[in-house]
């Protein structure tokens, strides 16, 4: 493993920032949970996926997600962060189950999206294994390619 950046913020380049969120089980997950700094110690990339389950684009890109995720599952950690506080839980767990999509959903709240600048839904951040973040697209639909090739870049 190599050195973390030194700068935390939401830029590539920066080391990305610990957050707390939770879970639709009422769980508190925090970055060190997720990441391994903490017990779970996974050590892996992260990307979060901001998203909205009435948000078309996200739909898309989340079956593209869905396509690649055997490439990615025992590699990366995928956070599915939902930005909508008037969806309840229940709701995002069917959506999930219900179309298959890989990763772990959690909540958003105006901390976390604060401090990554999450401004909009279908915001995508990977953050590798040094704990920088190498990629972010705002709003609009990365294509498939581009995820594979992402994936690739963080799981190397």
């Amino acid at each position: 493993m190599g050195t973390p950046p030194a700068t935390y913020g939401w830029q590539v380049g920066q080391r990305a920032p610990e957050f707390s969120v939770t879970t639709l089980d009422g769980k508190t997950v925090t970055y060190s949970d997720i990441y391994g700094r903490g017990t779970s110690a996974s050590g892996r990339p992260v990307m979060l996926f901001f998203f909205a389950t009435w948000c078309g684009t996200c739909r898309s890109e989340l079956r593209e997600l869905r396509e690649i995720a055997p490439t990615f599952e025992d590699k990366l950690d995928l956070v599915l962060v939902s930005i909508d506080p008037s969806e309840p839980a229940r709701d995002l767990m069917t959506f999930q189950q219900s179309n298959g999509y890989p990763g772990t959903v959690v909540r958003a709240n105006e901390k976390f999206l604060k401090d990554y600048n999450v401004l909009i839904r279908s915001t995508k951040i990977g953050i590798d294994r040094e704990e920088g973040i190498v990629f972010r697209s705002g709003y609009g639909e990365v294509p498939k390619g581009t995820w594979e090739a992402t994936v690739k870049a963080l799981t190397g």
